[in-house]
């Protein structure tokens, strides 16, 4: 019987490059992983990250796919399934991986990398569910980005959708909106203090 494990933390901590480094693991150590991610991620058709890594996946998914079906009539079997962006998946995607590890005669692995909360500290779905079905949940820490304690780093406990042009966060907008480099605003990782002083910036802004 294989493990769920779930790796999570605020953004720019490095999951994506923890994603390419695992599966070059796997790869080296002479077994096939199976990489994969939700097709919301439309910010590239593979993986990449902030320090320049890139590196293709299997396939993309969306919310109709059966992961455990696809997995299942895989012809090359992979030794371990490596999930990027996860919370993009649906809770029921998080059931079928499940099944992956738990039900399949030659069950494997599934290592999922992804957020919990979302900019306005609204738990995603698939996040949720990963919380209650993991075997392990390991925290990836990162810093507070925020310039108010430069002399004290902190660690990042939010995200924070912050407009370009004002340098406002945002409290409203939809939930699964992917950073594509080209858009009105950023994310930015905030310690719960920081958070919570922007938060009442733009809620004073707002009145």
């Amino acid at each position: 019987m294989g493990k769920m494990t779930f790796y999570h933390g605020a953004m720019n901590g490095g999951k994506s490059t923890r994603v390419i480094q695992t599966a070059h693991n796997y790869e080296e150590a002479g077994y096939k992983p199976l990489l994969i991610k939700p097709s919301t991620d439309t910010k590239d058709t593979g993986i990449s990250t902030r320090v320049g890594l890139s590196k293709e996946v299997d396939f993309t998914y969306d919310k109709n796919t059966n992961l455990y079906q696809i997995i299942s009539n895989l012809v090359v079997r992979p030794h371990v399934v490596i999930v990027d962006e996860v919370h993009f998946s649906t809770p029921i995607h998080i059931e079928q991986l499940h099944d992956v590890a738990k039900q399949q005669t030659d069950a494997k692995d599934v290592i999922c990398y992804g957020l919990v909360t979302d900019f306005a500290k609204n738990g995603f779905p698939a996040g949720s569910r990963l919380m209650e079905l993991a075997d392990n949940r390991i925290e990836i820490p990162t810093l507070c980005m925020s310039k108010r304690h430069l002399d004290t780093p902190k660690k990042a406990r939010f995200n924070s959708r912050v407009a370009i042009e004002t340098g406002q966060m945002m409290l409203e907008g939809e939930q699964e909106v992917v950073d594509t480099g080209s858009n009105d605003f950023e994310y930015i990782p905030l310690c719960g203090d920081c958070y919570a002083v922007m938060e009442t910036e733009a809620k004073d802004a707002s009145i």
